[in-house]
């Protein structure tokens, strides 16, 4: 893997989130857990399981799926309920909502094109989406690595308030863009860094008409089936096939199934698509976070261009982010983050190490602030004492 270049950007803390606007159940028993050959000592399993039950304990999240691979050995733990209502207990091989790492398959299927010839990352907007303010001053790789300033409708309160208010209104990728649209940019294209989930939607119209095909098509022909990620798909529904977990927030004091709502349906799936709707599963996350940090469907010179980045680290934080295109840098880890309503997902490659992290909750609200802060402080704490763990080195000042 090619070492990531830093290039100073403003700050932003590399918490990726799908939406940015989560009390007290009893955990549930562990429902699988096992480890490889070799294995890790006894005091790191116990160092592990303890971060998770700390996780689970502080967010109140009904269930976990966990996995931790290096060459010391592996830990592969399910713990909880993915349905509370009847009891079905989570499972490592259960498919979950992944929210914001869809970007790094978006992007990747972006970097593939540029390899085959298909486009540039120089192009400008102005050649696919003419009607979009600045489209002449914005190009691929500013959509890709979010220095184009285009505000992200999510960061609009009112939009937001109106949202979960009446989410059966007709909200749609198109409606979003255009309300995008009618915002100031946070900055002169090129000259800032500001994630922003509309660049992903434009990024995944600009596939569309260079591909002639849908974006799950391109995904699953340029990377699913080179990769053998058979259960890594992005839906053609807000239901998915072999959807057992349910996701849940906070509401009023309790947890709320949000499985099958309408802001869950409008959230995860609507207004999800190229920035944040794709589903898999532990097995496939694991074999996507090495191949997405090394480069392994692109070309050397395409894997450079990935993995040179932005600094997004916040001003006096110890802890140093950054990110590329479609790709970020927490501390020693490549990979990304990723949340919608009812579910949280980090993913982590430690190239140095040949490690790698997943974790995954099913509980994460969109409809306060404050609570949503809390559980993502919560799961982010435990992929960064699972780091420490097992590397101590990682994380200083933690």
């Amino acid at each position: 893997m090619k070492k990531a270049r830093l290039r100073k950007g403003n700050g932003r803390i590399y918490i990726i989130v799908f939406i940015a606007v989560i009390l007290s159940l009893p955990l549930i028993l562990v429902t699988s857990c096992g480890t490889s050959t070799p294995a890790l000592s006894q005091k790191t399993r116990d160092g592990l399981e303890a971060a998770v039950d700390e996780a689970l304990s502080a967010s109140d999240a009904p269930g976990a799926i966990v996995g931790v691979w290096t060459p010391q050995g592996d830990w592969v733990v399910a713990k909880g309920e993915a349905n509370i209502e009847t009891g079905e207990p989570m499972r490592t091989t259960d498919i979950f909502r992944i929210g914001s790492i869809t970007k790094t398959f978006v992007a990747t299927v972006v970097l593939t094109m540029v390899d085959d010839g298909l486009l540039s990352l120089d192009d400008r907007l102005s050649e696919y989406y003419p009607d979009f303010p600045r489209a002449d001053e914005i190009t691929v790789r500013m959509l890709l690595n979010h220095t184009s300033g285009i505000f992200s409708w999510d960061e609009d309160e009112n939009i937001f308030a109106e949202l979960y208010e009446d989410p059966g209104a007709g909200w749609s990728i198109e409606g979003m863009i255009q309300l995008s649209a009618e915002h100031p940019f946070y900055f002169e294209p090129g000259t800032g860094q500001h994630y922003s989930n509309i660049n992903y939607f434009l990024l995944g119209m600009i596939i569309e008409e260079v591909g002639g095909r849908t974006l799950e098509q391109e995904i699953d022909e340029r990377i699913a089936v080179p990769l053998g990620l058979d259960n890594t798909f992005l839906p053609d529904s807000p239901d998915y096939e072999g959807q057992t977990i349910h996701g849940y927030e906070e509401g009023d004091g309790e947890l709320v199934d949000v499985t099958g709502s309408e802001i869950e349906e409008v959230i995860s799936y609507d207004l999800a698509w190229a920035a944040g709707g794709m589903v898999t599963t532990l097995d496939d996350l694991k074999v996507w976070a090495k191949a997405l940090a090394t480069g392994e469907l692109l070309s050397e010179a395409m894997h450079e261009e990935q993995m040179d980045m932005v600094d997004t680290t916040p001003e006096g934080s110890p802890v140093e982010s950054a990110y590329g295109l479609g790709v970020g840098l927490s501390d020693v880890w490549v990979g990304h983050s990723g949340a919608v309503v009812g579910s949280m997902c980090n993913m982590g490659y430690y190239p140095e190490q040949d490690a790698t992290i997943i974790t995954y909750f099913n509980k994460l609200s969109t409809s306060s602030l404050e609570a949503n802060e809390a559980d993502l402080k919560d799961y982010v704490t435990c992929f960064m004492t699972l780091s420490r763990t097992l590397y101590p080195e990682t994380y200083p000042g933690m």
